[in-house]
């Protein structure tokens, strides 16, 4: 599974030749498709720290909330489950989403050859790829920005599951 960047703000996400999802991002938000399905991203809030997911609807289906002000950790429900969202080092930069304490998604950047790279870590066992919007949308502009491909509209970020 993969995100590519098709231009400065779209990305698809393909397993293998198939399209499973599209997100164009607009400035706070984004649009996003998973096969018919449209879905809203935006953040909200004074600050910025929540990030809002929407159906086509506008009937809102999750609120990523950090635990206080100053948590790299949100807790969040999504077709009655409820997950964490954390922000860690590993040594550098990971999102991960996780359920009762277990990692389930987690996007983080490796520096495998002396070039950072983006890798997926999935290990669920039902796929909601509403968890990979959530997490791409949060973790795009630092992938973007640390794999070196944050201006160039046709290369591709390659994001490998581990």
């Amino acid at each position: 599974m993969n995100w590519t960047k098709i231009s400065d703000k779209e990305s698809h996400l393909k397993q293998g030749d198939t399209l499973i999802a599209t997100m164009k991002f607009q400035n706070r938000k984004a649009e996003c498709h998973i096969g018919e399905r449209i879905f809203q991203i935006r953040k909200k809030g004074f600050w910025g720290n929540q990030v809002e997911l929407s159906d086509e609807n506008g009937q809102i289906l999750s609120v990523l909330k950090p635990t206080n002000w100053f948590s790299s950790t949100c807790s969040f429900s999504l077709y009655g489950h409820e997950y964490q969202m954390i922000a860690r080092n590993k040594p550098l930069i990971e999102y991960v989403v996780q359920q009762t304490g277990r990692d389930l998604l987690a996007y983080g950047l490796k520096v495998p050859q002396k070039t950072a790279s983006a890798v997926i870590t999935d290990s669920r066992q039902t796929k909601s790829y509403e968890l990979d919007l959530l997490l791409w949308f949060l973790f795009a502009p630092v992938a973007l920005s640390e794999t070196g491909n944050c201006t160039a509209a046709d290369e591709e970020l390659l994001l490998l599951i581990a």
